[in-house]
């Protein structure tokens, strides 16, 4: 909003606490880094934004260290109906900075004053040297464009002979865990992605926008996100991973904490937890939640994690000394292994006599070590804290290819048509899937215990697409590069569907059907003419008798949100073909969901696809009739108060078309408004993804 104001010339309204109004320009509204004109008390009213720029012409360009990542530099320009031309650039700079020209100015007069902006400033999204430099070439990219149709700067590119997987620039020279590397970076590669080619893979993937700090790594001693750390700016560094801190059996001090406090749950968070703890101080301790802010873990919440750092147990004070053996089991004694020789278990000749090794008493701060009355380490610990427990994707394959998904822009459509012509023939792809392709069997994606609990409402590939980020082709490819400048090569025609965006309308006669063409009986769907995906009705005790001796009556509607695990381990599956062309073959799938661990013949027609259920839902009646009817058994007695001797059950389940904001990955995106059939042509931009979660519809109590 900021750079959009201030880039049309707006004009914003503030309400001042004093009960007086000032009408400022949107360039000024930002002052500085995190400050505005606002003081404590005013309000922006409005933003106002003047017909003439709203029909000037204009062209944006930004650009960010990641792919996702927050912008790094954003640069608009605005070419008005009598020739004046504006460049304003936010982002890079403390506050909007715009230059004005009377008329479209040469190249070198626009580098010039791009040269002369001084607010260039340095985060964790960029360094200031770069985002002046990535601004210049913006900025002329703009000039270009505003000369006309057909010179843009990047006019004329054929993306059909262009290799999307460019070529490598001059080598890197830098350190890696005292060894020296030389290696070539592609451009606009990050450390990231370059050290795990070279098999590092303690640096995790995580979100790939400077956020979580899973990747965290030393450079020169400095913690820095290499998901968002340009790979060239390695040169002549010495960069430390979690495996460069200390190894199983040799661990650095820091490294040994995390494990005797056990600092960890999931662990993936920890390799990058551990690498920014080595740089704190004593002076330091006092102010984790600050010099932690840039690393997040989803499990532990963080008191593990400040106890491992401090070298401390949980409680710390003498009131519940947990390192401490319990009260009356005497002293820890370390009895050695389990004797398996005659001699050893006293029954030879030569059985020596030994007294049982002594173990030193616990303290508040250093747990007893024994078998008995005394915590263990986790059995992977030692690998965890130095990064090298591998995880999902942690694991070089040998000609390993990677698969892109392109998937659909809209709530509720069919696909009229899709030519897959220019991607199949871009070099380096070896297939692209479409729903001509998919077999024909339905499964569900929600995947409880019992697989009968869930509908069977998803396609691989399918023709209607019923929500916002549904799968519409994948391209196989060397490279995700490759992958993705294929599945941008990808045409397809959509016939838009009407949709409903609502749980409680969608099941309203009349309202669109999101799987109307479903059999209820094949697909376990409970109604698919009223968009009913589950429902279930029961009741335990005398009803009437225990609502009419109830003191009080509580009756409504309840609903939750959308809850999400939020893991930060990558969503994602590696597979791999063993014993390939022999009768032993068979397909091993190495994924991140703990719900799909297993391995298939290559020779049976097997589709299998694992997801966590994505939205807080009743359950469908099967699964809900098993829960109520462990819930009414004999061992949970009836309550004795007269008014609770009764409970009914009635609960339903609506399937609106792609209800609320979903990300890819979770293949939930943002709502667009129902419109008329009509046919459009648009490649869309591409999520790359490994194991990709179908179509369930969010839920919600009706």
């Amino acid at each position: 909003m900021t750079s959009l104001a201030a880039a049309l010339d707006a004009e914003v309204l503030v309400w001042r606490r004093d009960g007086g109004d000032e009408l400022l320009p949107g360039a000024d509204f930002v002052t500085g880094d995190m400050t505005t004109v606002l003081s404590t008390g005013d309000v922006l009213r409005s933003i106002h934004i003047p017909e003439a720029s709203l029909r000037a012409r204009t062209a944006f360009r930004k650009i960010a260290l990641s792919p996702i990542g927050r912008s790094g530099a954003v640069v608009i320009g605005r070419l008005d109906r009598d020739g004046r031309f504006t460049l304003t650039v936010t982002a890079a700079t403390l506050r909007p900075v715009q230059l004005r020209y009377d008329t479209l100015p040469a190249a070198a007069e626009l580098r010039a004053g791009v040269a002369g902006i001084d607010a260039w400033f340095t985060d964790a999204h960029g360094a200031a040297d770069w985002r002046a430099a990535v601004s210049a070439v913006l900025a002329e990219e703009i000039r270009q464009q505003a000369r006309g149709p057909g010179t843009d700067s990047r006019s004329g590119t054929d993306p059909d002979k262009e290799h999307p997987d460019r070529k490598r620039g001059p080598p890197v020279r830098f350190e890696v865990n005292g060894q020296w590397v030389d290696a070539a970076a592609a451009p606009g590669q990050c450390l990231r992605t370059f050290l795990r080619e070279l098999e590092h893979f303690e640096v995790k993937k995580g979100c790939d926008t400077g956020d979580c700090g899973a990747c965290s790594v030393l450079v020169d001693g400095t913690p820095v996100h290499s998901c968002i750390y340009p790979a060239f700016r390695a040169e002549g560094t010495a960069i430390t991973t979690a495996a460069g801190l200390g190894t199983p059996g040799d661990l650095a001090p820091v490294q040994q904490r995390f494990v005797d406090h056990a600092g960890f749950q999931c662990g993936f968070c920890t390799p990058g937890m551990v690498v920014t703890a080595s740089t704190l101080t004593e002076h330091d301790l006092e102010d984790l939640p600050r010099l932690l802010k840039g690393n997040l873990c989803r499990c532990t919440g963080y008191r593990a994690i400040d106890d491992a750092i401090h070298g401390r147990h949980t409680p710390a004070d003498d009131s519940a000394l947990c390192a401490l053996p319990p009260d009356g089991l005497g002293p820890v004694v370390r009895t050695g292994a389990r004797a398996t020789t005659p001699s050893a278990l006293g029954q030879g000749p030569e059985a020596p006599h030994t007294e049982p090794e002594a173990v030193p008493a616990a303290s508040a701060t250093t747990p007893a070590r024994g078998y008995v009355g005394t915590s263990t380490h986790a059995p992977a610990s030692e690998r965890v804290v130095s990064g090298l427990e591998p995880y999902t994707l942690d694991l070089a394959v040998p000609g390993l290819l990677h698969v892109s998904v392109l998937q659909s822009p809209h709530a509720h459509a069919s696909i009229r048509s899709i030519d897959t012509g220019r991607a199949a023939a871009l070099p380096g792809v070896h297939a692209v899937l479409t729903h001509t392709d998919s077999p024909a069997t339905l499964f569900s994606t929600a995947r409880h215990e019992d697989r009968t609990d869930d509908p069977d409402d998803t396609l691989v590939f399918d023709r209607v697409l019923r929500f916002r980020g549904q799968r519409v082709a994948a391209v196989v490819a060397d490279t995700v590069a490759i992958a993705e400048a294929a599945c941008r090569l990808i045409d397809v025609e959509y016939d838009l569907l009407p949709a409903v965006f609502d749980p409680s309308r969608a099941t309203e006669p009349g309202a669109p059907l999101v799987h109307g063409e479903k059999d209820a009986v094949a697909s376990r769907v409970a109604d698919p003419s009223r968009n009913l995906v589950a429902e279930l009705h029961g009741e335990y005790g005398d009803l009437e008798a225990g609502l009419g001796e109830a003191t009080h009556l509580v009756t409504g509607t309840w609903q939750t949100q959308r809850v999400a695990h939020t893991h930060l381990e990558t969503h994602g599956t590696i597979g791999w073909l063993e014993h390939a062309g022999t009768p032993e073959q068979r397909l091993v799938l190495r994924t991140s969901s703990p719900r799909c661990r297993f391995s298939c013949s290559a020779r049976s027609a097997t589709s299998s696809t694992s997801t966590r259920p994505r939205s807080a839902s009743s359950p469908p009646a099967s699964a809900a009739a098993s829960a109520a009817s462990r819930r009414s058994s004999p061992r949970t007695s009836s309550p004795s108060r007269s008014s609770r001797r009764a409970a009914r059950c009635s609960t339903s389940s609506a399937v609106p078309t792609n209800s609320g904001s979903r990300r890819p990955g979770i293949r939930c995106g943002s709502a667009s408004p129902s419109a008329r059939p009509t046919t459009v042509a648009s490649p869309r931009s591409p999520s790359t993804c490994s194991a990709t979660p179908g179509p369930t519809a969010t839920t919600a109590p009706g």
